[in-house]
């Protein structure tokens, strides 16, 4: 028998049970047999089952291959990696005749590495190899050369350790990736594998680098988690590492927790021994940060290292690389403008932005397209709009353009199609489900795009199982019985899937959402008391819970002593079928492993995908079988037993990684609005090279591609709850519900970037979250509330660099809910769960004094309003009124109304600019009110939870947010009778809003992050 009909024994054999067993089942339920058969079919099944799995444990021994040796494996994983390298290298044309001239020089870098004949000493006494050569490096001044140079550099280092820095996009990982290349070319018997290893997973105060290292070898490397024969419970990426078999291509080491950087560097030094050989890319300034820190921090260097920087692009090198990429003379004389301002200016905007080359391969991409990927009735863009001063003054608006008219030209339809391929979006849609991610990714503080990681972002994961589950078995029963009986099953099925956390059901390794092969491996001594512990675990907490259901329900209906029986009947005969069933299983389970298969390969996201669904199907298989069979014995719905088995069998199928994916990805479709098809999606983002794929994992083709996304929509890490404009009209201040506001800048409505963040740190030392913000009318102060009762005053008037001026301390008893600035900026009133509304005197931002007390609320004050005038204060909160307090005596302020909203719980509020209307969003409802005078109702809008209220600079527009999410944009000419003038369809609630002072457009603050700009034509 070969190998290939081998592996595929266990899975035929175990198809044709299940087959049989459905067979036998639809016979029995057919002819009608009595329940005392189900035994029988149970011990058929069982003994089935059993066979099959002696039949696995002998065809397993067959099947094994030999001892693989490290020598073996590693020459297997250069084979696998080459390949992938070479396929990436593919598509970055780095072979191509105009590929991008990277260079690179050690001279402005060494004193960040370590002195030079501390290097040399250290290759002596670590015996390397490289050190005993006689063309090695002599100094940093011979650390030069381009990427055709950079091997030969390498080889001549004498500890062969090397940092490569530069800035962002200056070519660091296509140098580190060329690099590993050219070693798999030159390596020989069992030296290094190079593997290119991106940093920003790891955590070096939590995870040892080697350990770490292993880990990503596994996930990215199938075979390599196979056990290492000469050790015990070591896999052979572990023994790979620790034999210095692996050369660590380390990529981005900037993208680290700037806290940990410096310790970063200790913890490299510390795992790899002297004369391991390593490579270090990472952006020049955060390295420098690391190894030389301000303050009482001492200093550190990577032990043996040498170090280069990458240079920018000479302008001859830019112009010849631009004029090879056009097609043809009339294409090239498109440039020749651009060209002339190259030579010309050496500090023009164009010149720096194209400086790096991936902004010099975007703007290639963007002008130069290849013709087969455009289309005949394609409008290109023309180069020399990068030389319009008033759309780009500066370097950064040219790089923000190019990064996001890459997404454009990336998805362009090629020419000569119409249909639309598998998993193709156009730009615009592309660009919001990527933006989407992108924020995702952000918010897990990672670079990693794992589809089984997908379902974390559902809150409460486990809660959407185990409400699928009761669902289905709600449903299913109901085709048997009455709605009575079918909602106490779907109970039960309820707490069998909250409990799959006791491996009662499902394996440990399948319930940890990781993706899984199953793979011939005979079982150990181990595993097999890991299967009896399960055994007997399983069949008394089941056993329990199922005799306790039903005993409870005879009792109900028949009397306590036939519930008795009944339920001691039921605990022993479920117990025992699970037992047994878990028993007998086990082999099958641990011989059909659940980790990587026996051969080396590349992990890609598709084929990890089919391994673990082909897993999940037959693990919820059996189950379902299982599940119906215990049904049927113990008589659960007379007559059927189907129910339990769908209940077991999606429990099963939930605890997979392939069947938590199904259901995310229809809930990231309906919640954030991404394709439904998004693996495909994926895919095709790869092929467009917007997307890279590193293992079975999905990666933004560049670090700044991903940010560049991300502030289009989000740049938040948590709920932005108050926002506002700036008087300049450029900057936008948001914020609430984390450590830090944001300002940004929004003079590209398109491409909005973060210019600055004001962090709360109450007497320089705790970071706290903040809850509500507030800035003054004439932009100069910003007030911040937190959760630990402070409130803080920043100085705005650069805008780039906010001051801290002064922290209130304790200035409530409970967290700062809302803030408000009166109009002539003396005065700041803040609002508190603790029921109390505070005025603070803001006269001398230094040293804030409290005026008065406003205390009539019973219950959380949520928002604070001042007049236009200044001559009124409105209040609300969750008891559900608005009071307004006559404050232009701001020591003595006195109640004049009380209102009753009539919106539940008050969340928010604004003044109109002419002071006539008050507008008060709530739990429930947005009430416009006439204030003019005696206040009276002016109409009610029913909106579900509004978050926020807000009015343009005119008064005859209003903002308004939904727990439904976006956000609506309200006529209110007539504040009697308000339309709808503008949607704003959003996944998650608008929970704070601003108008523009003076132009047509509005930044929305949204629950989950979001940050958006709104635009739309004036009436």
């Amino acid at each position: 028998m070969n190998g290939g009909r081998r592996r595929r024994v266990p899975v035929v054999v175990v198809t044709a049970v299940v087959a049989l067993s459905a067979a036998a089942l639809a016979a029995w339920a057919w002819k009608g047999w009595h329940a005392d058969v189900v035994g029988g079919i149970a011990s058929a099944v069982s003994l089935a089952a059993g066979v099959t799995a002696a039949w696995v444990q002998w065809a397993s021994f067959q099947a094994m291959k030999p001892p693989r040796t490290l020598v073996a494996a590693a020459q297997e994983l250069a084979a696998v990696v080459r390949a992938e390298l070479d396929a990436e290298a593919g598509r970055q044309e780095t072979d191509a005749p105009w590929r991008l001239p990277v260079g690179f020089s050690g001279g402005d870098v060494a004193v960040l590495g370590v002195d030079w004949r501390d290097l040399e000493r250290a290759a002596r006494a670590a015996r390397s190899p490289f050190a005993r050569r006689l063309s090695r490096i002599r100094g940093p001044h011979e650390l030069t050369g381009t990427l055709d140079d950079i091997t030969r550099t390498f080889t001549r280092i004498p500890t062969a350790r090397l940092v490569i820095l530069g800035a962002p996009g200056a070519g660091k990982t296509t140098l580190a990736a060329h690099l590993a290349r050219q070693l798999l070319d030159e390596r020989r018997g069992d030296g290094p594998v190079p593997v290119v290893l991106g940093l920003a997973s790891w955590n070096p105060e939590e995870q040892p680098l080697t350990q770490w290292i292993a880990g990503r070898l596994r996930l990215s490397y199938s075979g390599l988690g196979a056990p290492y024969a000469e050790r015990e419970g070591v896999s052979l990426a572990q023994a790979l590492v620790e034999n210095q078999m692996i050369l660590p291509v380390l990529d981005g080491f900037d993208e680290l927790d700037p806290a940990v950087r410096g310790f970063g560097i200790a913890a490299i030094n510390e795992a790899l021994r002297p004369g391991s050989p390593l490579v270090l890319t990472s952006r020049t300034g955060e390295y420098a940060s690391a190894v030389d820190p301000e303050g009482d921090r001492l200093p550190v260097r990577l032990r043996g290292a040498a170090v280069v920087q990458l240079q920018d692009l000479p302008t001859d090198l830019m112009i010849d690389y631009l004029r090879a990429g056009a097609a043809g003379a009339v294409s090239a004389q498109r440039w020749e403008p651009v060209f002339e301002r190259l030579r010309d200016s050496a500090d023009a905007p164009v010149t720096e932005a194209l400086r790096t080359p991936l902004m010099l391969a975007l703007a290639r991409f963007l002008y130069n397209p290849v013709p087969r990927r455009v289309r005949d009735d394609t409008v290109l863009a023309d180069p020399a709009e990068l030389l319009d001063a008033e759309r780009f003054p500066t370097a950064e608006r040219i790089q923000n353009h190019l990064l996001g008219g890459f997404l454009a030209a990336a998805y362009r339809r090629p020419a000569g199609t119409n249909r639309r391929m598998r998993g193709e979006r156009d730009a615009e849609h592309a660009r919001e489900a990527l933006s989407t991610l992108a924020a995702e990714l952000d918010l897990r503080r990672t670079h990693d795009l794992a589809w089984w990681h997908l379902q974390r972002a559902i809150d409460d994961p486990r809660s959407f199982d185990r409400w699928f589950v009761a669902v289905v078995t709600y449903v299913v029963v109901l085709a048997f019985d009455g709605p009575v009986y079918a909602l106490f099953m779907a109970a039960v099925a309820f707490f069998i899937a909250r409990s799959r956390r006791t491996r009662a059901i499902v394996p440990t390794v399948l319930a940890d959402g990781q993706p899984r092969r199953v793979v011939l491996r005979p079982p150990t001594a181990a595993s097999l008391r890991v299967n009896l512990r399960m055994a007997v675990t399983g069949g008394l907490q089941l056993g329990l819970g199922v005799g306790l259901a039903l005993g409870v329900l005879t009792g109900w209906t028949d009397g306590w002593r036939a519930g008795w029986e009944r339920g001691w009947h039921a605990a022993l005969l479920a117990g025992t079928l699970i037992a047994f069933a878990n028993w007998m299983s086990g082999p099958l389970r641990v011989m059909l492993s659940f980790d990587a298969p026996a051969d080396i390969a590349l992990a890609t996201p598709r084929r990890a995908l089919v391994w673990d669904r082909r897993l999940a199907l037959l693990q919820a298989s059996e189950g379902a079988l299982s599940g119906t069979l215990m049904g049927m014995a113990l008589q659960i719905i007379p007559a059927h037993g189907l129910p339990l088995g769908i209940t077991v069998g999606s429990v099963a199928l939930l605890n997979s990684a392939w069947g938590r994916f199904v259901l995310a990805r229809v809930w990231w479709r309906v919640e954030r609005g991404t394709p439904l098809r998004l693996l495909a999606f994926l895919e095709d983002a790869q092929q467009r090279n917007v997307l890279r794929q590193v293992g079975p994992l999905f990666q933004f083709r560049h670090a700044l591609l991903q940010e560049r996304l991300r502030p289009a929509l989000t740049g938040h890490a948590a709920s932005i709850i108050a926002m506002a404009f700036l008087p300049d009209g450029r900057h936008v201040v948001a914020g609430g519900r984390t450590e830090r506001a944001l300002i940004w800048d929004v003079a590209d409505r398109t491409a909005p970037v973060v210019t600055a963040s004001v962090v709360h740190e109450p007497e320089g030392r705790i970071t706290t979250v903040i809850d509500s913000l507030a800035v003054s009318q004439d932009g100069r102060l910003l007030a911040a509330g937190t959760w630990t009762w402070n409130i803080g005053l920043f100085d705005l008037s650069d805008p780039a660099r906010p001051q801290h001026l002064s922290t209130t301390a304790r200035a409530h008893e409970d967290l700062v809910a809302g803030l408000a600035f009166s109009p002539d900026g003396t005065v700041l009133a803040s609002a508190s769960v603790d029921t109390n509304v505070h005025l603070w005197s803001v006269t001398d931002a230094g040293a804030t004094e409290r005026l008065a007390t406003l205390g009539a609320h019973e219950q959380a004050v949520r928002s604070v309003a001042f007049h236009p005038d200044g001559s009124l204060l409105a209040t609300g909160g969750r008891d559900g009124l608005v009071l307004l307090w006559d404050v232009r005596d701001v020591e003595r302020p006195r109640l004049v109304h009380r209102l009753a909203a009539q919106v539940d719980w008050v969340f928010s509020m604004a003044f109109d600019p002419s002071g006539t209307v008050l507008a008060v969003g709530g739990r429930q409802a947005v009430s416009l009110w006439g204030v003019d005078g005696e206040p009276a109702p002016l109409s009610r809008m029913p909106i579900h939870a509004a978050y926020t209220a807000a009015f343009d600079s005119t008064g005859d527009l209003l903002a308004t947010g939904s727990l439904a999410g976006g956000a609506n944009i309200w006529d209110v000419t007539d504040p009697a009778a308000p339309s709808v003038r503008v949607r704003v369809p959003a996944a998650s609630p608008a929970a704070s809003a601003a108008f523009h002072p003076t132009e047509d457009f509005i930044a929305l603050g949204e629950l989950d992050g979001t940050f958006r700009i709104v635009t739309w034509t004036s009436a």
